[in-house]
């Protein structure tokens, strides 16, 4: 899948930067998404967010918006980006 593409099935298994995430949508929330750090040190550790669109011509936001796999890893690299090495966890500052 090219990272133009927005998955179709979840839940789905994505690897960035040497580490696994699988992602699945919230049943519950449109537009939502749970990340499972699959390979990290803390079982179950992981990120929600929340995708959603601005429609200039009706001024409304979507929150059905489907993101590309790009912007999947993207999200994956800051919640990385922000992860203690040593504990494995986003530290309190």
């Amino acid at each position: 899948m090219s990272t133009t593409d927005s998955p179709s099935e979840y839940p789905l298994t994505v690897e960035v930067d040497g580490e696994s995430f699988l992602i699945a949508r919230d049943p519950e929330q449109e537009g939502v998404y749970h990340y499972e750090w699959a390979s990290g040190q803390n079982t179950g550790y992981g990120f929600t967010t929340g995708f959603a669109a601005f429609d200039e011509a009706s001024g409304q936001t979507s929150h059905d918006h489907q993101p590309t796999l790009a912007e999947h890893i993207e999200g994956i690299r800051e919640f990385l980006g922000q992860v203690d090495p040593q504990t494995g966890y986003i530290e309190d500052e």
